[in-house]
């Protein structure tokens, strides 16, 4: 079909605002901003996991501090127990006195080995706690980014939606620029402008017949694609 100058450069124009809506539209699903905060929430599951496990193992720690605790304490209390009878001697033959005094030692040997266990269970739930708070901290700052990434994200979808809302006002209105039976093409297939001897719109290339009649016919001619029916027009 002929167009005026003035439908041939609508069609154009229609053409090139349908490829800002396409890019419009893929740029409004912002793929790399959702992979982050998905990367992000992973991440924060990743460091809760973590964290529970550190709680479990500080726990741990504090639990067998207690009882080595309290297993140091009841030794001190039977040392001291013993020492008080080994102090007073009454009815300890010498042979008593040499036993109870080995017992003695041994009670404060098992008593000192306590103290290192409560204190070396101390020492590793402090060092799991530490970590418990890197831990922490590491998920304070995943969540900030994450709302931070997401408030961006929603600046960015209402922008794009504002932008998607201007383009199609405009493709409107140059669709009401041209001819019914053009303008009927274009909403039931699409169009594309001919680059290379092929339709813009599929990419196929024109048969002999359209690209002789294209050679043949002026610049303003519009024509369907054979294969995917849109309007090709010519720049």
């Amino acid at each position: 079909m002929e167009l005026t100058e003035q439908q041939h450069a609508a069609a154009l124009e229609y053409a090139s605002l349908s490829a800002q809506i396409r890019r419009n539209r893929a740029a409004a699903q912002q793929k790399e901003r959702v992979a982050r905060l998905q990367e992000l929430a992973e991440d924060h599951r990743t460091l809760a996991a973590q964290a529970k496990d550190v709680r479990a193992e500080i726990e741990s720690h504090q639990k067998e501090a207690r009882a080595a605790g309290a297993q140091a304490a009841d030794g001190r209390t039977k040392a001291e127990s013993m020492e008080s009878k080994l102090n007073a001697g009454v009815g300890l033959t010498s042979r008593d006195l040499v036993a109870l005094q080995a017992d003695i030692e041994s009670v404060r040997a098992a008593v000192g080995q306590a103290e290192d266990r409560e204190l070396q269970a101390l020492e590793s739930a402090e060092s799991a706690e530490a970590q418990l708070e890197q831990l922490r901290r590491r998920a304070e700052e995943i969540a900030s980014e994450g709302k931070a990434e997401g408030q961006r994200r929603q600046e960015e979808a209402a922008r794009l939606d504002g932008e998607h809302a201007q383009l199609v006002e405009q493709i409107q209105a140059k669709l009401s620029e041209l001819p019914a039976g053009a303008a009927s093409i274009i909403r039931s297939s699409g169009i594309g402008v001919l680059a290379a001897g092929a339709c813009g719109a599929c990419g196929a290339a024109l048969s002999g017949v359209q690209a002789d009649a294209v050679r043949n016919a002026k610049r303003t001619w519009a024509f369907q694609c054979e294969d995917c029916e849109s309007l090709v027009v010519q720049a």
